[in-house]
């Protein structure tokens, strides 16, 4: 395995699932709640689309090379 990952946050990245919409109303208004919230959605915007998209990691075509390298190591 290479030692680098090319995972982390992506600039942009929008959630699919943005938590502040489904917080309790008595949160919208609260301006710390949704900022506390924002910051959540952005580090789970890339584990959401991963798991979206999880069946294309296990595709050797469209996998990433370091997945696949990680991938042939542990089977």
């Amino acid at each position: 395995m290479t030692g680098t990952s090319q995972r982390g946050t992506v600039p942009g990245l929008l959630s699919a699932h943005p938590l502040g919409e489904q917080l309790p109303a008595v949160y919208a208004d609260d301006d710390f709640a949704m900022r506390f919230v924002a910051g959540l959605d952005t580090v789970l915007a890339p584990l959401f689309t991963v798991l979206d998209c999880l069946e294309a990691y296990f595709t050797p075509a469209l996998a990433p090379e370091d997945f696949l390298d990680w991938l042939t190591e542990w089977v």
